[in-house]
Order: structure tokens, then sequence, then C-alpha cells
């Protein structure tokens, strides 16, 4: 068996073990493969480790902007109840949220979803 590297720009592109080298690949030692390999994992622990901060912060970001908008909706919410404040002040982008939480008519939403539920025990009971 014979230990190759390829190598473009100075950067190793490819590296193995096999019984023939292949077009464009140079023979190396057992050591200097060895090397490569080792190199070439503490390359990709690096990159994964860069890549797994980036997925905790984009995270966390993203908890902390869900926290934040909770809290602003959750206020929006007491002034509305507490009559400080009517819907019409509430910002566009959280009047839904709000609404949703302080207005006791149903939404056409859950009356359609009670008429389904009616429709269908009426099915049901008509089938018997």
């Amino acid at each position: 068996m014979k230990y190759y590297k390829q190598i473009s720009d100075d950067t190793v592109i490819s590296y193995g073990i096999s019984d023939t080298i292949p077009e464009g690949a140079e023979e190396v030692t057992k050591t200097a493969y060895t090397k490569i390999v080792k190199d070439q994992d503490a390359v990709d622990k690096a990159a994964a480790n860069k890549r797994a901060a980036a997925a905790e912060a984009a995270r966390q970001a993203a908890e902390q902007a869900a926290a934040e908008r909770k809290a602003t909706v959750d206020d929006w919410i007491a002034k509305v109840t507490a009559g400080t404040s009517t819907l019409a002040n509430v910002p566009e982008e959280y009047r839904y949220e709000v609404q949703e939480a302080t207005d006791p008519t149903p939404t056409n939403r859950e009356l359609h979803e009670s008429l389904e539920s009616t429709q269908e025990a009426v099915d049901f009971l008509m089938t018997e």
C-alpha cells in the first residue's frame, strides 16, 4: 500500500492509501500521511466548533428576540386589559396577538371549528 497526497495552491486537496498513486498525486511517507490526517482532523474540529458556536449564538439571539416580543405583547395586553390603552394604540406588529388575548369575541377560525365539530356530531347521530 502506498500513501499519497494531492496538492493545489499549497493546499492538500486529497490524500489516501492505495495500491497505485492517482494521477496528479505524489507519494508520501506513512509519517507524513499521519500528519496530514491529524492536521485535517484539527481543521475539521475547528470548523465544527465554529459552526456549533454560530448555531448557539443564533439560537440565543432568537430566544432573546422571542422573550422581548413576548414581554412587549404582555405589556400591551396588560395596558388594554386595564383600560389604559386601546387596541388602536397597539403597534400593528403586536395587534393581532393582543386582540386574540383581550377580545372575548370568538374568531372566525374558532367559529368555523365549532361549526365543523357540531356538524360532525349531527352527522354521527344521523347515521345511528
